[in-house]
């Protein structure tokens, strides 16, 4: 009964749903800040699906899955692609790819775009397998922000 996607923005109001048994069901928009100020945590939103994609530059994200897979993920990632190896920079290892998956144009070149494109979906359909891009080690020491910069949206009452 509700529109749904694989994307953001898709929900633009809240839609109440009854269903024939009498269960209520709300569907609202979800509310994202509108900056990212943790750079790996917006590339991971992005890699995921999660920040609409006129918001962040494929080709940056796709690298930023390469790097993080080969750390944490090095034989799916080995697997999927056909490498023997995964010596080299991150622009190496995705030029690799592109070649190995067909990306080219006229005279060989890599099309970047559609290398982008193809890697980003392989992680968001689990084609490299699955995975998380992120645990609770990656934000020690980092500093998130106290939050007193956030309204307050609960009232308290004084009982003195």
């Amino acid at each position: 009964m509700a529109r749904v996607a694989d994307t953001p923005g898709v929900t633009k109001s809240q839609q109440r749903i009854e269903t024939l048994d009498g269960v209520i069901l709300y569907d609202t928009p979800g509310l994202m800040w509108p900056k990212v100020e943790h750079e790996p945590s917006g590339f991971r939103l992005a890699l995921g699906g999660s920040i609409g994609r006129n918001a962040y530059d494929e080709i940056l994200v796709a690298y930023f899955a390469i790097e993080t897979l080969r750390e944490r993920y090095p034989k799916e990632l080995m697997a999927r692609y056909k490498l023997s190896s995964l010596d080299g920079s991150v622009d190496e290892l995705f030029n690799l790819i592109g070649r190995k998956r067909g990306a080219l144009m006229a005279g060989g070149v890599i099309d970047e775009q559609k290398t982008a494109d193809l890697i980003i979906t392989d992680y968001r359909s689990k084609a490299i397998g699955r995975m998380t891009l992120e645990v609770p080690d990656d934000f020690i020491g980092v500093d998130l922000g106290s939050g007193d910069d956030l309204p307050d949206v609960l009232e308290t009452e004084d009982d003195d």
